[in-house]
């Protein structure tokens, strides 16, 4: 759930203030959410980087 929101806001930037209000709420409970948040972006950044 977290990589398919995670990709939505990278897609579309007009669903980042979604993505971030649930981060933000997600943060509240626990940090597993940001942390895999910040793992797959990495992860996407890393592949683009490599295709370039």
């Amino acid at each position: 759930m977290v990589r398919l929101l995670t990709l939505r806001a990278i897609i579309s930037p007009d669903t980042s203030i979604e993505y971030l209000s649930w981060l933000n709420l997600g943060k509240k409970s626990n940090n597993k959410p940001l942390k895999y948040s910040l793992n797959f972006q990495q992860q996407v950044y890393n592949i683009f980087k490599n295709n370039n």
